[in-house]
């Protein structure tokens, strides 16, 4: 018999589409569905015992139930792929790696620029992807420069500049500085985009008769030129499994092994394999594989800009809600989108290559394998999902600076590290700064740790001990010693023997945090130095000093700024720039600068 709370709600559900929220005795949320009728959907639960064991052990933990009725199945649709992201419930099969892919982008500007982007916008520009890897696609676009040098920079090009290193190394035809017509610009813009779409046999056949041409003609600096853009294109140009017909295309495949289940997605982009992205899938116990690929397609998918979704979707196996599904991706590309799973021929060929490599990733281990390891050897009673790490820097005992780093699910969250001044501190000691830092983050009462680590031993660990306990806080606590390496936790005199797979993730963890702390900490010194020589400079008030500050940053950065770059900061004028250059360089060298007429 459900819980009484339950029981009443089922007799008060409503036919409608929606969403609805299953939870727990202490009000968790555990899973989340979408039903075309919520009334149908939800009473199947308790009107006879599920043969599953996974939706016996959900229906035996439900203690509530809340819905949201929504107006169609599309919307509720999108309300159940929203609100799995945001809440991860247990029960609900779940994506680790939620990243986006990069993509090459091509600026809709007179002059051009080339950037690698994650963010696909609609703002006129060319965008070309996705792409596997950010340090291979930045490392393609370095190499294609050579051969088309376009700008990377966001200069404002309605003034005249001198031209950057970027020049110099003939990555960049310096339009800035007008060393390149429109036109001339506009043809490296041309090639550098029919390379991308894939026509690299026609631009290297176009190129080859240039030089030979050339070469005829006796312009043999202007050949030599050809013959290095053609030796950059050819080592650029991938071998890769082509598919017959040409079309934008995603393969899905998925792989299992016991409990852990791996998806795959094969990016095939104008006819071409360009690369592949795999996920590891969790909470998969018990789930059925066709529940496993229709969670999988609308987590993935629904949370794409239109330009993302591809034209076709190959699946591996078929998926509940296809029509919903294949509608909604519709709307959201903007034009026709077709999901199926091919039996025969070449796409069928494409599904068992998917398959195989996803059975191939399956076996390689992963960063959640290494958290497992690590809970078990810390004997926690849960995943350690969320990791926040403390460390302090000081100098001397002065500017002390704490910091956190925080990983998800093993790889590193920047966006969520934290930095303190140290108030309440006055002399060198780190076991009471860790206590104001940590005191300090967890009054915050926002996103709590499945596990801290601190820099440090047994002092350490019991100084954050202490902090925690006074805030009436139990999180799984542990501190790395850097000279050894050894492991202390709370309780435990003697250290702690972990395996080297799950130390690693502890000395990762503790050494960003170390790394966050002193680049904080060399930063506000910086900066400091930075504002207090600022204010023995003519001319340099405080709306100046706060623009300079945002350009440049540093002392260092300062210093390496030209006359131009200086005045190019808003507010700062010729003779405001020359005393800013002037204060930073050497005697010599401030002399090769003419001073500016007034």
């Amino acid at each position: 018999m459900p819980p009484p709370a339950v029981t009443a709600r089922l007799n008060n559900l409503p036919s409608s589409p929606g969403v609805y929220l299953m939870k727990d005795a202490g009000g968790k949320i555990i899973y989340i569905g979408k039903a075309v009728s919520l009334k149908n959907r939800i009473r199947t639960y308790f009107h006879a015992t599920p043969a599953a064991p996974r939706t016996r052990a959900l229906v035996e933990r439900i203690d509530d139930i809340e819905w949201i009725v929504t107006n169609t199945e599309k919307e509720a649709l999108i309300l159940e792929s929203n609100l799995v992201k945001l809440h991860k419930p247990r029960y609900n099969v779940r994506l680790t790696d939620d990243g986006s892919f990069p993509y090459i982008r091509i600026t809709d500007d007179p002059y051009p620029s080339i950037t690698v982007t994650r963010v696909v916008r609609n703002d006129r520009s060319a965008y070309f992807g996705p792409y596997t890897s950010a340090q291979s696609t930045r490392q393609s676009v370095k190499a294609l420069r050579k051969a088309f040098p376009l700008r990377s920079c966001s200069r404002d090009l309605r003034r005249v500049l001198r031209p950057c290193l970027n020049y110099q190394l003939k990555l960049c035809a310096a339009p800035c500085a007008g060393k390149t017509d429109p036109d001339a610009y506009a043809q490296l813009v041309t090639g550098i985009q029919r390379f991308l779409e894939g026509r690299h046999d026609d631009i290297l056949t176009e190129l080859k008769r240039e030089m030979n041409g050339a070469a005829m003609d006796m312009e043999f600096e202007r050949a030599a030129t050809l013959r290095d853009r053609i030796a950059v294109l050819e080592s650029v140009r991938e071998q890769q499994y082509v598919e017959p017909r040409r079309g934008d295309e995603d393969v899905i495949a998925i792989a299992r092994g016991g409990p852990q289940a791996c998806a795959l997605i094969l990016m095939v982009r104008e006819g071409r394999v360009t690369g592949q992205q795999s996920y590891t899938l969790r909470g998969t116990e018990g789930v059925e594989t066709t529940e496993l690929m229709t969670a999988f397609v609308k987590q993935h998918y629904l949370h794409l800009e239109g330009p993302n979704v591809p034209k076709g979707i190959l699946l591996e196996q078929a998926i509940e809600e296809a029509d919903a599904i294949e509608n909604l991706l519709t709307e959201i590309r903007g034009n026709r989108v077709h999901v199926s799973v091919p039996r025969a021929g070449p796409k069928a060929r494409l599904v068992a290559l998917a398959h195989k490599n996803a059975e191939s990733m399956l076996k390689k281990p992963t960063a959640a394998d290494s958290l497992y390891v690590l809970k078990d050897a810390l004997r926690l009673r849960s995943y350690p999902y969320r990791i926040e790490a403390f460390d302090v820097s000081n100098l001397a005992g002065a500017e002390a600076m704490g910091s956190m780093a925080v990983f998800i699910d093993g790889t590193p969250k920047v966006s969520e590290y934290r930095s303190y001044k140290i108030r309440s501190v006055a002399a060198i000691d780190d076991y009471a700064m860790l206590k104001e830092i940590v005191g300090r983050r967890y009054r915050e009462r926002e996103g709590r740790a499945d596990l801290i680590v601190v820099d440090g031993g047994k002092g350490q660990v019991r100084a954050v001990k202490d902090t925690l306990t006074m805030l009436g806080l139990r999180i799984p606590l542990v501190g790395l010693a850097k000279r050894e390496e050894l492991v202390y936790v709370p309780g435990r005199s003697a250290p702690v023997a972990v395996p080297q797979i799950a130390l690693n993730v502890l000395m990762r963890v503790r050494d960003e945090a170390h790394k966050a702390a002193i680049r904080r900490h060399r930063n506000f010194r910086s900066r400091r130095f930075l504002e207090s020589a600022l204010d023995e400079i003519p001319g340099v008030g405080k709306r100046r000093k706060v623009e300079l500050l945002k350009r440049f940053g540093s002392v260092a950065q300062l210093k390496k700024a030209s006359m131009e770059e200086i005045q190019s900061v808003p507010t700062v004028d010729k003779t405001t720039a020359y005393s800013v250059f002037s204060y930073f360089n050497e005697r010599q060298k401030v002399a090769q600068v003419p001073a500016p007429s007034t």
